[in-house]
């Protein structure tokens, strides 16, 4: 029986990408919201991973899709395991924010419990030493932090603002990353204007 599930099973793997995809949307965009047919259906991109990982199991097993199931469960996992722990953004490693945490995935009646499941597997994988721990993911976002300041050694006020956002540990890299840009976009829009105006 168990032989026969093994290899007569087929597996495809667009399930597995498209539940990797819904957990980067929540991690790039959580609080953009879609509108379906003119207004009538609409949700926000932070409950779509939790949607699609509890509804596409469901279709598989009625289907009786055995690998679309395992696919579905493996590709949510697997992508957030990626973003939260081991994704480079310079220095850093993967995004340690609250706001993409493990139990945020789960409605907030069960949030407290899967936060302290979390945590326990966290703990055991720091000792087996398979991700870094929270005080190594902080150093790294200050050597990071000097990277910057000694691109814009000019800028003092950008890495000022910089500064706040990285040591608070609270925004995402994402956020950091985008205030960055924003800021770059404001001085070359200023250098533009300036030039355009002499």
């Amino acid at each position: 029986m168990l032989t026969e599930v093994l290899y007569a099973t087929p597996v495809s793997g667009l399930a597995g990408v498209l539940a990797g995809f819904t957990v980067g949307l929540k991690q790039l965009a959580p609080d953009y919201t879609v509108k379906l047919f003119r207004g009538a259906l609409g949700f926000r991109v932070n409950d779509l991973p939790g949607f699609y990982t509890l509804v596409f199991p469901i279709v598989f097993t009625l289907l009786g899709d055995l690998g679309g199931v395992i696919l579905v469960n493996v590709g949510f996992f697997e992508a957030f395991v990626y973003l939260r722990f081991y994704k480079r953004s310079g220095s850093v490693r993967g995004d340690r924010s609250e706001a993409f945490a493990f139990s945020t995935f789960f409605p907030e009646l069960v949030q407290p419990v899967v936060r302290r499941l979390s945590t326990l597997v966290y703990r055991v994988a720091v000792k087996c030493k398979l991700i870094t721990s929270e005080e190594g993911y902080q150093q790294a976002a200050v050597v990071d932090l000097d990277d910057v300041a000694r691109r814009n050694v000019g800028e003092l006020d950008s890495v000022v603002v910089v500064t706040d956002e990285v040591l608070s540990m609270e925004d995402s890299d994402a956020d950091r990353r985008r205030a960055l840009a924003t800021k770059a976009l404001d001085m070359r829009l200023g250098s533009g204007s300036s030039a355009n105006n002499s």
